[in-house]
């Protein structure tokens, strides 16, 4: 099931973990669940640029469905927002698949791990370094096929 909270569709689409990546988290999600949460550095930030871009933001988390409402409140009282929030309740490895574009060497699908609690701060700037790689090896081959 999932909460469309601001109906989004950009050019981007971005998929972030919560706790752990988003917010301070604990060693058991029942505190995470009953204390405040802290919102880790970059991420207001982040969000921000995102929504200004016509982003879509989709919250995965390892948390049940039964912590729905807790972890929608979290977002909204920490005056984030996200398109939809999907509670797996599973903490096992998230693993993205997309194909192609035909006539482009650009990454349909970017996976990026940081560090647990360590926030957002880094992340355009490793984003628009991946896009940058990308956008060289494609003028590269455009040159070499005389395009």
């Amino acid at each position: 099931m999932t909460d469309q909270l601001v109906p989004n569709h950009g050019s981007q689409l971005y998929i972030m973990d919560w706790d752990g990546t988003c917010i301070f988290t604990h060693s058991k999600v029942s505190t995470q669940l009953l204390e405040e949460p802290q919102l880790l550095p970059g991420v207001k930030e982040f969000f921000d640029y995102a929504s200004s871009q016509g982003s879509v933001i989709v919250i995965l988390t390892g948390r049940s469905e039964s912590a729905r409402e807790t972890t929608l409140e979290q977002i909204r009282k920490l005056g984030l927002w996200c398109s939809y929030l999907l509670c797996t309740g599973s903490n096992g490895r998230r693993i993205l698949v997309n194909d192609t574009k035909p006539n482009s060497d650009l990454p349909t699908a970017i996976g990026l791990t940081v560090e647990r609690n360590a926030g957002l701060e880094d992340i355009l700037t490793r984003l628009s370094d991946i896009d940058e790689g990308y956008k060289d090896l494609e003028d590269i081959r455009n040159k070499q096929q005389g395009n």
